[in-house]
């Protein structure tokens, strides 16, 4: 695939040509629920980038063979000519480091796994009631332009999803790795049952409380503001909140987060979809946001620093992102959140207004904390608030994190510890 981009780049008629191919590959199985083995899912894209007369085109297509890619350069610059120039755009691409080079990127033992082989160890740590589901995959990116740039990566993934449970209270875990290996198959199973909680249900709080969120709801959370506010759209669209609130305190002094693909505690990757080696950078520096992510033509449009960030060919993205953990320990956060409610995750999460952050979330797996102990089980609540308010409030932040897989693809994942709110959330039925 390398040699037929580098092809399709020296022969293109355009000033300068840019093309990113992007497959992955994935399986499932699991156990506790009918038809989870499926057949692989395969997934391509091919992105050409392309300028003429200091006009930007580009154009996408799903196939790969050589007269389609050389089809999507005649109509990326059909897509030139009816754009305007950009300002201050340099060029497609600048970029002529190395890539880094990223220890068990890659793992082979995933690619030649058999599904039955999983499966079984899946149902060795099932109890009754529980429910899994086991997702691995294989992605592979080559980009190749006109400026001599030259980038091929492979990488594999592995989530693992575990609901023990179905009724009120269950409890629920994930984790992702990039090897096989590395995935605590074991532990995920016994951290989803030490969270199940049985007995009969609890009152559900009234009026506002103190909340404690599980590192599955925290990424929840974290990937929501992601997605709202620190994307390039999202800040040039005027949608952010960032357009009033960069560089100014907004969070909680506590909260610090940055996107760092070469961190080796998460899902790492050398490179954005532009080829741009990653690099760690500071999103929210002690509750002050700092930068939106932006590919080079967003940061030429808006006349900031490039961030290495490129995604999906018109937009930015941070893919690898990790919160910093405090210094409090899981029985240290039940005690301090005593007569709150714990929440293990959230579903159907959604923000009806992007500018001031306003979110509505069912809240799962929730429990009393009772003697500073997660006590007895409450059905699924709702959260409706703001989300800049609730990380304004932070108490404590866990010591412990955990690596969830981005719910967008392969490339990335959110580290995340525990987080727990001050009294000033409220839950309702």
């Amino acid at each position: 695939m390398q040699g037929r981009l580098n092809r399709v780049v020296r022969e293109s008629p355009a000033d300068e040509t840019a093309v990113t191919w992007l497959e992955s590959r994935s399986r499932r199985t699991g156990v506790g629920a009918k038809d989870r083995k499926q057949p692989p899912v395969i997934q391509r894209n091919v992105l050409v980038r392309v300028m003429e007369a200091g006009r930007l085109g580009m154009f996408r297509t799903a196939s790969e063979s050589l007269a389609e890619i050389h089809s999507a350069v005649r109509n990326a610059m059909a897509h030139a000519r009816a754009t305007s120039p950009v300002p201050g755009f340099p060029h497609l691409a600048n970029e002529e480091d190395p890539l880094p080079t990223i220890e068990h990127l890659w793992d082979s033992e995933i690619i030649e796994v058999e599904s039955a082989d999983l499966r079984e160890r899946l149902e060795e740590a099932a109890r009754e009631g529980d429910m899994a589901r086991l997702e691995w995959s294989e992605v592979r990116l080559v980009v190749s332009t006109s400026r001599n740039l030259r980038r091929a990566v492979r990488a594999t993934a592995m989530r693992l999803e575990v609901r023990s449970g179905r009724d009120i209270g269950s409890g629920f875990a994930t984790e992702a790795r990039r090897r096989l290996c590395d995935l605590p198959i074991g532990d995920v199973f016994e951290l989803a049952h030490s969270r199940r909680g049985d007995g009969a249900p609890a009152e559900v709080p009234d009026g506002p409380t103190m909340v404690l969120l599980a590192p599955e709801a925290v990424a929840s959370l974290v990937d929501l503001l992601n997605r709202m506010a620190f994307t390039a759209q999202a800040y040039q669209l005027g949608d952010s909140f960032l357009r009033d609130y960069l560089g100014q305190q907004v969070f909680d002094r506590s909260l610090s987060l940055v996107d760092d693909g070469l961190h080796e505690g998460g899902l790492p990757f050398p490179c954005d979809l532009e080829g741009s080696v990653k690099r760690a950078v500071p999103l929210v520096e002690n509750g002050v946001p700092r930068t939106p992510a932006l590919d080079q033509l967003h940061a030429a449009m808006l006349g900031l620093p490039p961030t290495p960030h490129a995604f999906a060919g018109d937009d930015a993205r941070a893919e690898h992102l990790f919160l910093s953990p405090g210094d409090a320990s899981n029985l240290e956060l039940q005690r301090i959140g005593d007569g709150g409610v714990w929440v293990g995750s959230l579903g159907h999460l959604e923000c009806y207004d992007r500018r001031r952050l306003l979110i509505r979330a069912r809240a799962r797996g929730v429990r009393r904390i009772e003697g500073g102990r997660l006590g007895r089980p409450l059905p699924d609540l709702t959260w409706e608030g703001s989300l800049l308010s609730a990380l304004g409030q932070v108490e404590a932040i866990g010591s412990e994190t955990q690596v969830i897989a981005d719910p967008a693809g392969e490339l990335g994942a959110l580290c995340v510890p525990s987080l727990l709110l001050r009294k000033g959330t409220s839950l309702s039925l």
